[in-house]
């Protein structure tokens, strides 16, 4: 048996086969049966009284010999949100019922959990499917692929992720609600899935389940996809746009776009975003400017009625990134503030209410942040304090709170376990979720 570890704190745990042992301020040692729980670990109460209640309750996420891991990055999809830590590991929270979280089935969570890809470079959630670059180039997704979104030859839903075919030296990926696009090392843009529209923006309209190359001029520098259409960044600064264009995203003459157009532009952009049928860009002086549809006020620019052209944003500080989800559009500022407007029914406009339209962008409450990244009816942020923080639809699980409640202000991300890994120096073996065994040797 591993000797006790006693601490002047207030309490540490050990795992010592089937045993935990529990050093208390008075320094009196509680030895009992182990089982998952608090930390993965809890107290058998048969052989410690109260399972050692009165120890963990005051116990302090500092004495514990674990350290955090915080979130690099966030992207989210309709209804889920995927996370990449700073260990590059993968964890994915909201809706799965199409396999959209890599769980292996069409679980649906509330917290994060782990999503099956090693060796990761990136991670981008779409409408119901999720995509991650390897380090090595290839693609991998899952989740919803009736209309061939994954790229792997067939339009069966994956709950796990399969590899993309074709594209080995993706640079980027974008992913939409029903097809999905990846800039390669060569410069050029393979686009796949969905395509009655001209989503695929290889002037055919013809559906594919495996990459297909776009008309997107070389080089592009960024790519932003919407429900049914899809925006390019170029080096220049200019925007070519294409696919569903009721709302002329690409143009004012309404009809849908199966080649890349040039948007006339009242700047150089340097971000484009994509929300189900409006698109925002930014500028290298920060400004912003919209366009498209705005039946729930997702131009900012005070109405409800549609532009076919982008018009500048204001009431804005100094910008310097942008997001756009469903019906929502939001700003992170260069001190930190984020800025948001559009649809609010569930309180995605984050100044603590629900209800109608924010037609004028508004100031979340109490975030300062870093990162932005919206869904369908949600968003989601990381904070300077390197939280992460959700609002707006919590139904299928996508604030990531432990709740299906809505929320009209952030909510930090409850990581649980998954938030946690033993400190170098300690010595102390890893149980975070896994099956702690109580068999003896």
């Amino acid at each position: 048996m591993v000797p006790p570890m006693r601490s002047k704190g207030r309490y540490l745990v050990l795992l010592a086969g089937p045993l935990a042992i529990v050093s208390l301020v008075a320094g009196v040692t509680l030895v009992g049966a182990c089982r998952t729980g608090l930390y993965g670990v809890d107290l058998d109460p048969d052989v410690v009284p109260d399972g050692g209640k009165a120890a963990i309750e005051d116990a302090s996420l500092d004495d514990a010999p674990q350290a955090r891991l915080y979130a690099v990055k966030i992207s989210a999809g309709a209804q889920h949100t995927c996370a990449r830590m700073e260990d590059g590991e993968l964890r994915c929270w909201g809706n799965g019922q199409l396999g959209q979280l890599a769980s292996g089935s069409d679980t649906t969570r509330s917290t994060p959990g782990p999503f099956g890809v090693d060796d990761s470079r990136d991670i981008v959630a779409g409408g119901d499917h999720t995509c991650v670059v390897k380090n090595d180039g290839t693609l991998w997704c899952c989740g919803r692929n009736y209309d061939g979104e994954l790229g792997t030859a067939d339009n069966d839903d994956k709950s796990l992720p399969a590899q993309t075919q074709i594209i080995t030296d993706a640079v980027d990926i974008a992913v939409g609600r029903e097809h999905t696009c990846a800039r390669r090392i060569d410069g050029s843009t393979w686009c796949w899935g969905e395509n009655e529209v001209g989503e695929l923006a290889d002037g055919t309209g013809h559906l594919s389940w495996v990459p297909i190359r776009s008309l997107v001029p070389i080089g592009a520098k960024q790519l932003a996809l919407g429900y049914s259409d899809g925006c390019a960044l170029l080096e220049d600064g200019t925007v070519q746009c294409w696919g569903y264009n009721l709302y002329s995203q690409v143009d004012e003459t309404r009809l849908n776009r199966f080649s890349p157009l040039p948007v006339d532009m009242p700047f150089a952009a340097t971000q484009i975003v994509a929300g189900d049928y409006h698109l925002c860009a930014l500028s290298a002086d920060g400004r912003v400017a919209c366009w498209g549809d705005n039946e729930k006020g997702a131009l900012g620019n005070g109405n409800t009625l549609p532009l076919k052209k982008p018009e500048i944003v204001t009431g804005l500080p100094s910008i310097k990134s942008l997001a756009a989800g469903g019906g929502h559009s939001c700003a992170l500022a260069q001190d930190g503030s984020v800025m948001c407007w559009g649809s609010n029914t569930h309180g995605e406009a984050g100044d603590g209410t629900m209800g109608p339209a924010k037609t004028r962008p508004v100031k979340v409450t109490g975030l300062v942040a870093t990162q932005l990244t919206l869904g369908e009816t949600h968003a989601c942020a990381i904070g300077v304090d390197r939280e992460v923080y959700c609002w707006g639809d919590g139904e299928w699980g996508a604030l990531g709170d432990g709740k299906v409640d809505n929320a009209g202000s952030p909510h930090k991300v409850v990581w649980g376990s998954y938030g946690l890994v033993p400190r170098p120096d300690t010595g102390v073996f890893d149980a975070i979720h896994k099956d702690i065994k109580t068999t003896d040797g």
